[in-house]
């Protein structure tokens, strides 16, 4: 099942061939307003973005990316500060910040590290990973713990089998996440995925009244069928 889009409006402009300016806003169906505009160019051989705007009505938000070359190896990040318009004065922002790179080889394939803060975990409780799975997903919460280190390989096996792995590190809750995925293309319209997921960490007992560890599997199944 595909999620709902939304119904938005989307203004370009290119002042020159390496550079963009983009406006776009929406309304949702509580009649809060999402707007943000967003500055591209190049320079340097990076390329970089500035984007300001207001998110659901409630936040301000100021952000900057990069993206650009090292050598063979791609090295990007992105950085965003949001900060409630209610009670401007007496309320404090939240910052989230990520840095990555990511290498292929000549056989295909591709390693990729990535390193991200999210200030508002830092008093951010939950009790399990369900609380997880089911809180909703905005940009203040990309992540439910405050400092992450994230890793990926993938390696194409042939051009119709794919194969990859993953890794998150939750230094804080002495824990982490390991992932395995397949991908195969049956045929030309029909694509067949399986996934593992495995999470672990400590999470403060109500009742025991103490941290406890606890693991979480989850296995997917997909099946995709295009017309």
């Amino acid at each position: 099942m595909e999620r709902q889009g939304s119904d938005a409006v989307r203004i370009q402009y290119y002042p020159s061939s390496s550079s963009s300016m983009e406006l776009a806003a929406k309304i949702d169906k509580n009649n809060k307003y999402t707007a943000a505009t967003k500055f591209n160019f190049n320079k340097y051989k990076y390329d970089f973005q500035f984007i300001t705007g207001l998110v659901a009505s409630e936040d301000l938000i100021l952000a900057t990316g990069w993206s650009g070359y090292i050598y063979q190896i791609t090295f990007r990040g992105e950085a965003s500060y949001l900060h409630p318009i209610k009670n401007f004065k007496d309320t404090t922002g939240i910052f989230v910040a990520s840095i990555g790179a990511d290498y292929m080889f000549d056989n295909s394939v591709m390693i990729n590290i990535e390193l991200l803060y999210n200030q508002q975990q830092e008093q951010q409780q939950y009790l399990n990973f369900l609380q997880v799975y089911d809180a909703p997903v905005s940009v203040k919460n990309l992540s439910f713990t405050e400092y992450n280190i994230f890793s990926q390989i993938s390696f194409p096996i042939n051009p119709i089998l794919n194969i990859g792995c993953s890794a998150i590190i939750y230094p804080k809750m002495n824990g982490g996440f390991a992932g395995f995925n397949i991908g195969y293309a049956a045929k030309e319209n029909i694509d067949i995925s399986f996934a593992t997921q495995t999470f672990t960490a400590n999470f403060y007992s109500p009742v025991l009244l103490k941290k406890q560890r606890i693991f979480f599997n989850i296995l997917f199944l997909k099946l995709q069928y295009s017309i």
